[in-house]
């Protein structure tokens, strides 16, 4: 039993360890930002704008709102205000949402174009892999 004991304490370790150094930044894989990185700062109008281009070799993919203001996305169609990804204002952070959003491949990766609207002229940065 003491053995047994041992043998599940020694596994448990081996998992975390291996663990931690696969995924060293709270779960993102290191591995998808290396290589070739889009890192762009895009005016979002009060009609849709595209700010990301469908990509089906996407890896990662993390957009923040960088004003003051709320800016509402869309993934693959029409961003609409006060519908679909609410990204608060920077600096900001609710219950209901954040400013901002990030795609990977372990926690869903979108690859469609992401269309983005604001009640007034807004800022979005978009890091893309």
């Amino acid at each position: 039993m003491k053995y047994a004991a041992f043998a599940i304490g020694a596994f448990l370790l081996a998992v975390v360890l291996i663990w931690s150094q696969a995924r060293p930044l709270g779960g993102i894989d290191t591995n998808l930002l290396s290589g070739s990185v889009t890192n762009d700062g895009v005016s979002v109008l009060s009609a849709s704008t595209q700010v990301v281009a469908f990509n089906s070799g996407r890896k990662y993919l993390l957009l923040a709102n960088d004003s003051a203001n709320p800016i509402y996305c869309a993934f693959g169609a029409t961003a609409v205000v006060n519908k679909g990804l609410r990204l608060d204002p920077v600096g900001t952070s609710t219950s209901s949402g954040s400013s901002i959003f990030e795609s990977y491949p372990a926690k869903g990766l979108f690859i469609q174009a992401v269309n983005c609207v604001a009640a007034v002229t807004s800022t979005i940065n978009v890091i893309e892999r």
